[in-house]
């Protein structure tokens, strides 16, 4: 099975948050994290139910920190196996751009919630869009 066919097999079920919170930097225990924008992906289901959570969080200047995950919920006509580079290119070209204007929503409501700058996420290019396994990211010292 190549991505075209994962794609033409799959129809989106449901989009749904699982996590959307803002703090303010006074109520955090810890110093907030470097960087401005961070995504993390995971996939709890990929039988004949795609699910993906993806998760971003947003610092926000050295005011606040957003962190708002979604759900992306695809579903198959039937549970042919998946090969890994597949299932990597699928989330790197459809399930990540199927989350991201509702990641962007949720983070510039919370932003306003919280009342702090709204921050604008930009454009999610596909090419700019690579998943590093968990593994191979740095550990804090």
């Amino acid at each position: 099975m190549d991505i075209n066919e994962l794609i033409a097999s799959v129809e989106l079920e449901s989009v749904r948050f699982v996590e959307a919170s803002g703090l303010l930097a006074s109520q955090l225990d810890v110093p907030l994290p470097e960087g401005d924008v961070t995504f993390e992906l995971k996939t709890p289901s990929w039988d004949r139910h795609i699910e993906v959570w993806v998760r971003t969080i947003v610092r926000i200047l050295d005011d606040a920190l957003i962190r708002v995950a979604v759900s992306v919920t695809y579903v198959r006509e039937d549970e042919t196996p998946v090969p890994d580079d597949v299932k990597a290119a699928f989330l790197e070209r459809v399930a990540v751009m199927a989350a991201f204007p509702y990641l962007r929503e949720g983070v510039q409501s919370l932003a306003t919630r919280v009342g702090v700058a709204v921050p604008t996420l930009g454009l999610l290019k596909q090419a700019h869009v690579t998943l590093i396994p968990a593994e191979a990211l740095p550990t804090e010292p």
